[in-house]
Formats: C-alpha cells, structure tokens, sequence
C-alpha cells in the first residue's frame, strides 16, 4: 500500500482516538493489572557481579610503551569472545561442579587497557561465585588465546547487594499501563491514517473522479435549550456563525452562473450514505437562492425518509398534501406547493416513507411534473435519498439537469465514492460539497454560538 502523507489530518486522527478514548482507558487498565500480576508472580530478579582486569603486554621496554599500549587495547577489545567462549565455560563448570545457570561478559573500558568482567544469575551467591571461579581459570583460556599477555585484577569479584531490575508490582503495572495505552493509541492513530476516506481538500482533487464544488465547515452544535427556531442549522439562524452562510453563498453563485451559462434549473442533491448532511445542504443552498431573490422551489424526493418539513415551522405538512398523494388523485399541482413566510422559499414535501418510491421517481408523471415546475420556478433543489443505500437518486439523475454529491468528512471510503458517481447520469455530476469539514487551527465562528446564546438569554 502507497502512504501518501498529504492525506494526513491531525484533526481526524485525535477524533478518533477521543472516540475510542474508551479502548485506551482499557488497555492502560488490563496492562497496569497485567503488569502488577507479573512482577508479583513471574518477575525474576538478576544480580551482577563485577570485577576489572587490565591488559598488558610483557617483555616490552619503556621506549615502547605506545606500542604496548595500542596492542593492549586492540586485545581487550576482542577478550568478550574468549569470556563467553564454550572453553571458559566448560573450565568453570567444573570447577563449581555444576552447570552454569548465569551468563559472561567481558566489556573493555574505552580507549584504555581495562577490562569489565561480569557474571550475571538470578542469585547473588551464584552471580558471586561463578565470578570467583572465572577469577581463578580464566588464565588456563587466556593463555592460549592470546601470547605475551600479561592479565592482572585491578577490582576483585564483588558480591552484588541489590538487583539490576528490581521493579514494585505498582511501578511495573503503571509501566504496563502505559506501555499497552501508548501502542493501542498508535494502532488507532494508524487506522485513522490509512483509511481511505475524504479527509482533507487536496483528497478530492487527487482522489475523486469529480471536482470541488464546495467546503462546508463544520459548526459546533447549538444547545438544546433553544427554542427550536434557534436551534436549527440553517442561514436564517441568527446564532448560527457567518462562515456558514457563506458557504452557501458560494454555493448559490455557482448555481446562478451555470443556470445563465447552461440553463441549469433542476439540482438534485445526495449523498453516498445517511448522516452525510445532504438534508441541510438541499434546505440552505435553497434557503440563500430564494434570500437572493430567485423563485425556488425545495422538493422532498426522499421518499424513504422524508425530513425537509422539519426545517420550517410555518409550514405544515398534513397527510392530505403529501406530494405522494398528488398522483394518486386529480387535484392540481398547486394545491400541494406551499411557502415558508420567513424565507419565501417553497416546498413540495412529504410526511411519510413509501416502498415504491424508485418507480415513482423513474415513471413518466414525476417527469411530466418535472417539467412542470421548471417552467414556474427558477431553481428547484431537490433532496433524494442516499445514492449508496436506494437506486431513487441513480433513477432521478436521468431528470434533472444537474447533480451534487454531498460527502461528509472522513465518512465514506474513496472507493464507495466513485462507484457512487459512476452510477450517476454522466456528465451529470457537477461537483460534490465537501460538508462537515474541521481542522486544527481553523477558526470556527461556531465556537461564539455559546457566547450568543448568554447574549440572548440575557436579552430575553
């Protein structure tokens, strides 16, 4: 698998390990307990004993000393290999007449003529003992490994007083703890990198077999003691921060000049999945088109799961005007076109789910209605469900002059994506809206919202 580092997203990432902060609780908890029992029950302490020989040369005089001194250090450089020889340890085997349990080790002292030997076992004794016994046999190795070499102990064979590893089972547990939270949070941290989601902008361009359209950044979320009216996402709420509303703008002005340049008045919005925000993408982008003045119409093509009403309190939706319903009787179009007050926007709504939704979208009536509307409104923005769960938007993409594809950040895999698209009318996509998009260092006018809402309240 190629790594592209471009495509990583700080923001994401600690999302995610927020997310799954739970996992990482436990993890730090199961090793901290993991790391307890084992230093109570399975730790095995080791102790060192040390001494220190030097290495020197006989039958050289004092002229030559450098020259001793060189060749000595070059020799103590290679006496590891000699200390952990199987020789060395057969000699001292028998001389404590058992096996050897511990380990050898011959280390020179940089740059000088001194060598460190050490034992180590999981005793004191023993480590002591072997040390002793190495003391007195060394030299029946030594001297036919190496010739002219005189080895002389400068620090005798010391008994260890406290082990090398002792480690408390509460200081174990709490480096277990850490330990298993650190390598967890770092295969969470991988996971989030190497999904092939849309995390970023540039993901879009190199990814996707479609362009940018638009950025939707994220807003922090109103708090539920507003008045419903002031709890909503939407362009007409006051609280709601100005970037948001200038998204849409953008939005509206890139329709408005593909409706001069290339007639476009049907836009169908969608997305791949549920949750991606295609709902509100549909209700603003037609909300700020009707605020600049256009005669727009919202239809609710979700069939599935109707929710555009929910955005207008001023605009009831009854069984008896269901859009459904107008097929199934004689009266006119109209009467089932209502218009919010506080917008000016018009609706063409929904209240219930149908199963039959896919043939409806598909058949000659809903065209014909099409065709219809286009000739009373300027834009009609029309919400459909998710083009990865229904065929409803693949069907209607034949009708409409135009489609965007709202993807939600960090949601849908790339591949999904473009499978998505491909299903779409060619030439039909005409780019998709990038929506919930949050990123270190981006300043959110979302986060005023809190600060708004003490405002009013002090007002009220």
């Amino acid at each position: 698998m190629k790594i592209d580092l471009k495509r990583f997203n700080a923001y994401t990432i600690v999302r995610d390990l927020l997310f799954n902060a739970w996992v990482i609780v436990l993890a730090v908890v199961t090793g901290f307990v993991g790391g307890v029992c084992y230093y109570s029950f399975l730790h095995t302490e080791t102790y060192v004993s040390s001494m220190t020989v030097s290495i020197n040369l006989s039958g050289y005089t004092s002229e030559a000393a450098a020259l001793s001194l060189a060749r000595t250090v070059v020799i103590a450089e290679n006496l590891d290999d000699v200390f952990q020889s199987k020789a060395l340890r057969d000699v001292v085997e028998k001389d404590l007449g058992e096996s050897l349990t511990g380990s050898m080790e011959a280390r020179q002292i940089e740059e000088t003529n001194l060598v460190s030997i050490t034992v180590t076992d999981n005793s004191p004794e023993k480590a002591y003992e072997t040390l002793v016994s190495v003391y007195k046999n060394y030299y029946k190795v030594t001297d036919f490994a190496f010739s002219n070499v005189i080895i002389r102990t400068v620090v005798n064979p010391e008994m260890p007083l406290q082990p090398t590893n002792r480690v408390t089972p509460i200081a174990g547990g709490v480096l277990f703890g850490i330990l298993a939270g650190v390598i967890v949070a770092g295969i969470i941290a991988v996971i989030s990198f190497l999904r092939d989601t849309v995390k970023n902008v540039s993901d879009i361009e190199s990814e996707l077999d479609t362009k940018l359209f638009a950025t939707v950044n994220s807003v922090k979320r109103l708090s539920r003691n507003l008045p419903l009216d002031k709890h909503r996402l939407v362009v007409t709420n006051p609280l709601i921060p100005p970037h948001f509303a200038a998204s849409f703008r953008k939005i509206a002005v890139k329709l408005e000049s593909l409706h001069r340049i290339k007639g476009i008045k049907s836009v169908m919005i969608t997305s791949v999945t549920e949750n991606e925000g295609k709902t509100s993408v549909a209700v603003n982008t037609a909300m700020t088109l009707a605020e600049n003045g256009h005669r727009v119409l919202l239809l609710d093509a979700d069939f599935k799961n109707p929710s555009d009403y929910h955005f207008f309190d001023e605009v009831k939706n009854p069984e008896e005007t269901d859009f459904r319903n107008y097929f199934r009787g004689t009266d006119a179009l109209s009467g089932f076109i209502k218009q919010d007050p506080i917008t000016g926007l018009f609706i063409l709504g929904n209240a219930r789910a149908y199963s039959d939704s896919a043939e409806l979208l598909g058949s000659s009536q809903f065209k014909a209605v099409l065709k219809e509307l286009k000739e009373m409104f300027d834009f009609i923005i029309i919400d459909t469900p998710p083009c990865g769960i229904t065929v409803d938007a693949e069907v209607l993409s034949n009708s409409v002059d135009a489609s965007l594809l709202v993807i939600r950040q960090d949601v849908v895999v790339v591949k999904d994506i473009n499978a998505q698209i491909e299903t779409l009318a060619h030439g039909n996509v005409i780019g998709c809206v990038f929506n919930d998009v949050s990123a270190f260092g981006r300043k959110d006018g979302g986060r005023n919202i809190n600060r708004l809402d003490k405002a009013k309240k002090g007002e009220a």
